[in-house]
C-alpha cells in the first residue's frame, strides 16, 4: 500500500514537471526538486508512521520524477547532439554505480546505527547536491528563463 501511494507522487510530477520549468526555469527547479528529496530523507529518518512515511515517498518520487524530466531536457539542450549518447550512457553509468555504492554502504549503517540512519544520511546528501547545483546552475542567464 506504501509503495502504491507512493507512485502517485510521480504520477502527479509526470503532469507538471513541464510547467513548473515553464513557469520558474531550470534554475529553480532542479536544486528545489532536489530540496525536495532532502526534506522527505529527513522525514523517513524521523517518522515510524506508516502514513507518513506514504505521503513521504509520494514526496520522494515526486522530486525523481521533476529532477530527471528536467535533467534530461538541460542534458539534450546543452550536450552537442553528436555527443549524446556518450553523454547519456555515462550519466546512467554513473547514476547505477551510485545507487549499487549506496545500497552496499547502507546496510552496515542500517545494522550498526538502526534502519533508519541510512535516510538521515541520504537527507544530508541532498543537502550538499542542492547546494552544489544550485552553485552551478547560478551564473548561466538562459537557465534563469524558462
Amino acid at each position: 500500500m506504501i509503495l502504491a501511494v507512493s507512485s502517485l507522487g510521480g504520477l502527479l510530477a509526470s503532469f507538471t514537471a513541464a510547467g513548473m520549468r515553464e513557469a520558474f526555469g531550470y534554475r529553480w527547479v532542479i536544486p528545489g526538486a532536489l530540496a525536495l528529496g532532502a526534506v522527505t530523507m529527513m522525514g523517513l529518518y524521523l517518522t515510524d508512521d506508516p502514513y507518513l512515511a506514504a505521503l513521504l515517498l509520494a514526496g520522494y518520487i515526486f522530486h525523481v520524477t521533476v529532477w530527471n524530466i528536467c535533467a534530461v531536457s538541460l542534458r539534450q539542450r546543452l550536450v552537442p547532439e553528436r555527443l549524446r549518447g556518450r553523454q547519456n550512457s555515462l550519466f546512467k553509468l554513473s547514476g547505477l554505480t551510485g545507487l549499487v555504492i549506496g545500497a552496499g554502504i547502507a546496510g552496515p549503517i542500517a545494522d550498526t546505527a538502526g534502519l533508519a540512519a541510512p535516510f538521515g544520511i541520504a537527507g544530508l546528501i541532498f543537502v550538499a547536491c542542492v547546494a552544489y547545483t544550485a552553485w552551478l546552475l547560478r551564473t548561466d542567464p538562459d537557465l534563469f528563463v524558462p
